[in-house]
């Protein structure tokens, strides 16, 4: 079972590293597209787009290193917990003058609170590593 567990635990790092690099990569690619649906109360929309980028960018490369993997996972919940309200205003606008159906719209809510439970379920790290790790403070 803690086999099975931890085949399963890696991979889903794996699938979340490689997400987030994908994902940076198309912020920094497509910054017109995600700049029509910036809600109008975000400061330089345009530098948010290409930050939001780069910070997926950095979370990919920082799921690599064995001892940066939870601190990332919390800084991915918080990025996510931040993104809920410009999804919220882009539900407002009813797409923001992207032409998406309604139900894509409304799934972007639940969407990001799975990537914060997927990251969360990430954090969690076997109690074994947590007693040998020598710089724990918890």
């Amino acid at each position: 079972m803690g086999v099975m567990k931890d085949f399963v635990r890696k991979a889903s790092l794996n699938v979340m590293g490689f997400m987030y690099f994908f994902a940076g990569l198309y912020h920094v690619n497509r910054i017109d597209y995600f700049m029509r649906i910036m809600p109008a109360f975000m400061p330089q929309p345009r530098t948010m787009v290409i930050a939001g980028g780069i910070v997926q960018l950095l979370f990919a490369a920082l799921l690599i290193p064995r001892p940066s993997r939870r601190w990332t996972c919390f800084a991915i919940m918080a990025f996510w917990a931040l993104s809920l309200p410009i999804s919220a205003y882009i539900l407002y606008l009813g797409g923001a003058g992207i032409p998406l159906d309604p139900w894509i719209l409304w799934s972007r809510i639940p969407f990001h609170l799975a990537l914060i439970a997927w990251a969360f379920w990430n954090s969690k790290v076997p109690r074994i590593q947590l007693r040998t790790f020598p710089l724990n403070t918890f």
